[in-house]
């Protein structure tokens, strides 16, 4: 079952919810409620300790029998409380969009550091920013298929070797290390490429690629 989390970062438009969403639930993080009302986007669940959520909206809300899950562990992120309610709920996907910008740099950060915790080959998660997708995968084997000089990047979660065929810049046991050695401006050479990451690395890769772990 696929799910789509909206964090509660800049507002985000109707428009771009409807492209990606399709048949997916909508989980809705916290404060982000307010907005998706206002553009009539009816979430089917808010999630989050409910410290940025309109009074109003959780009466809108509650008419409209949206599940409204308050959690008020300061322990965890409003995003850690969204995916563990997906999962609990039966997700194989879940897509996270609206995570990044904002005025909070430190929660920019640990949303994509929020991946390597919530990891799991039964379900896969990613983030969406504009153009491309960041995925976290961990001793996999990966095709990937697009249109060729995609782009994409590796970069260390925090250790990896990467053997990868089919790339502008083809990698051999190539050492990822975090902050010391990434491989960032690849593209895909032809329309399908494999890699093999032993150890964690995140992938990021235009909305156009699939990728397909064996």
């Amino acid at each position: 079952m696929k799910f789509i989390i909206i964090a509660n970062s800049l507002t985000i438009s109707k428009e771009e919810i409807k492209d990606i969403a399709g048949e997916a639930k909508i989980i809705a993080l916290d404060g982000i409620a307010n907005h998706l009302l206002n553009i009539n986007i009816i979430p089917h669940a808010v999630v989050g300790d409910f410290d940025s959520i309109f009074a109003e909206t959780i009466v809108n809300l509650k008419k409209l029998d949206v599940i409204l899950y308050r959690i008020n562990d300061q322990n965890s992120t409003d995003l850690d409380k969204g995916i563990c309610f997906c999962k609990q709920n039966g997700a194989t996907e879940i897509i996270i969009i609206n995570a990044f910008g904002g005025t909070r740099l430190d929660h920019s950060l640990m949303n994509y550091r929020t991946l390597k915790r919530h990891y799991s080959k039964q379900c896969r998660i990613k983030i969406k920013e504009q153009q491309s997708y960041l995925e976290l995968f961990t001793n996999s084997t990966l095709i990937i298929s697009g249109i060729p000089k995609s782009n994409l990047a590796l970069l260390a979660a925090p250790l990896a070797a990467t053997t990868s065929q089919g790339l502008e810049y083809d990698m051999d046991n190539h050492i990822l290390e975090f902050g010391l050695s990434e491989s960032t401006s690849n593209s895909l050479k032809a329309e399908q490429a494999t890699i093999e990451i032993a150890g964690s690395a995140y992938l990021i890769h235009e909305l156009n690629c699939q990728v397909q772990p064996i």
